[in-house]
């Protein structure tokens, strides 16, 4: 019987139907490049694979061995991408860097895994968000199995990445490896940015090197918030190249670190604006770099305010000055006996004149300042700047080696209700300084309150010269 050609073709295009149905179900499901799905994946090309199971649940608070494949993505962002939490984890074997004019926004619940040694950086005029939420956070973390600190080297905000870039809810854990650029301090998150990095209940655990480092003139934006850093193992929590952005650390968590520091660089040195450091928290501290010379004055008369039980540590040969060559002021006090502020040298314990001490400039505003309730102790190294005093004793010439000093200006109750101690053994407490028509100042008077049983000193103070000449030392 004669078949149609009609028949025949159907017949030819049921068995290729069937041909190609075979081929497709032995394709490995995993190695295919489809065309992202919307429940998975929204992307501007960086997408090399997709699992064909979607996550369930919450991966970013899932045990990793339930994890899947998820998405595999290339190097680079080109445009807008969501990473969401069906096409968790998202895998960035090689890192990722979002250019100008791209952004990303990381779904809640959402899981990034970054390859070994590789990061992921937001690029001047790019956008990362990552916006978790309090119960479906978002995860940053090693590509590899088993994961330590160090694993990766972290995320990195470029200078003139766009400052609705923030991060919400979100962890990163395991970075810290070291930078391409060498001599920069490694992090789990490293800052560039000046306009501020937002920070909402971001924690920070488990890192090499810092937990955070704001480099160049970068801080924290005023809207950051619930700051946790945990179990780094490195110098410190925190790392500050600019001493004005101080002020923008975020109430937190820092304490529980190898070293509970914030680290002051002080590479931008001078604290302009008026600020205030927080006290960090217990067991934390802030610590001030070697021959460091931090600067608060400025041509709107800035003043640093140190809060009550908060510990500043200088390492060798640094110092703190006030009003030296513009106005400036110093708000250190404790409040009382139990909140004292410390002004401490850096070691395991307090070795005499490590480092320098705190410098009142002649434009010192002493209306505005005050130092009380306090403890300064191993102050009274060798200070660099010319003070011009009177000797301690009738023939012994006077160097500069005190550890509070005041360059021609009358203090008047600046200085109440301070203890010293651990300080220069030829040298004095409080180095007064400078022509003064004005009787001396008695810093050791009962009505002060100051202690100097444990300064370790030859006097307490200094005399400062009386229209050109010495008066006798007390």
């Amino acid at each position: 019987m004669a078949v149609s050609s009609r028949v025949m073709a159907s017949h030819h295009a049921l068995v290729f139907g069937l041909l190609a149905l075979a081929a497709c179900e032995r394709r490995a499901p995993d190695d295919a490049i489809p065309t992202p799905e919307t429940d998975r994946v929204r992307d501007a090309g960086s997408v090399i694979t997709v699992g064909r199971t979607p996550a369930a649940g919450c991966p970013a608070s899932t045990p990793r061995a339930r994890w899947g494949r998820g998405t595999v993505h290339g190097g680079t962002v080109t445009g807008s991408e969501t990473w969401t939490r069906a096409g968790s984890p998202h895998r960035l074997p090689n890192g990722m860097h979002i250019v100008a004019g791209a952004t990303v926004r990381v779904e809640p619940c959402a899981v990034v895994l970054v390859g070994t040694g590789r990061d992921l950086v937001v690029q001047d005029d790019a956008r990362l968000v990552a916006a978790g939420t309090a119960s479906e956070p978002v995860l940053f973390d090693s590509a590899s199995d088993r994961p330590t600190a160090g694993d990766w080297i972290g995320v990195e905000i470029r200078a003139r990445a766009l400052p609705t870039s923030s991060l919400s809810h979100t962890t990163i854990a395991h970075g810290g490896a070291e930078p391409p650029q060498r001599g920069e301090p490694s992090a789990g998150i490293r800052s560039w940015m000046a306009a501020g990095l937002d920070l909402d209940h971001v924690t920070v655990q488990e890192s090499t090197g810092w937990g955070i480092a704001m480099l160049g003139e970068a801080g924290f934006s005023s809207r950051s918030r619930e700051l946790r850093i945990t179990n780094t193992v490195g110098p410190g929590a925190v790392f500050f190249a600019d001493a004005g952005q101080v002020r923008t650390l975020p109430d937190g968590d820092y304490g529980r670190n190898e070293h509970p520091d914030i680290f002051v660089a002080a590479r931008g040195r001078t604290v302009q604006t008026d600020a205030t450091w927080r006290n960090p928290g217990i067991n934390c501290r802030y610590r001030i770099r070697r021959a460091a010379r931090i600067l608060v004055e400025g041509t709107n008369a800035p003043r640093l305010i140190i809060a009550p039980g908060t510990t500043v540590a200088f390492e060798d040969d640094a110092e703190l000055d006030v009003g030296w060559d513009h106005p400036g002021a110093l708000v250190a006090d404790g409040g009382d006996t139990q909140n004292r502020i410390v002004f401490t040298g850096n070691g395991a314990t307090v070795t005499p004149a490590t480092w320098v001490g705190l410098l009142f400039g002649p434009h010192t505003d002493t209306t505005r300042s005050r130092v009380r309730f306090a403890v300064v102790e191993g102050a009274g190294a060798r200070a660099a700047g010319a003070f011009a005093a009177c000797p301690i004793a009738s023939g012994e010439p006077l160097e500069p080696s005190g550890m509070v000093f005041l360059q021609g200006i009358r203090a008047g109750e600046m200085i109440t209700h301070t203890e010293f101690r651990a300080g220069p053994a030829r040298g004095v407490a409080i180095f007064a300084s400078g022509d003064s028509p004005l009787p001396a100042e008695d810093f050791a008077a009962p009505t002060r309150g100051n202690i100097f049983a444990a300064a370790g000193v030859l006097r307490p103070q200094t005399t400062p010269p009386h229209a050109g000449r010495c008066a006798a030392t007390p």
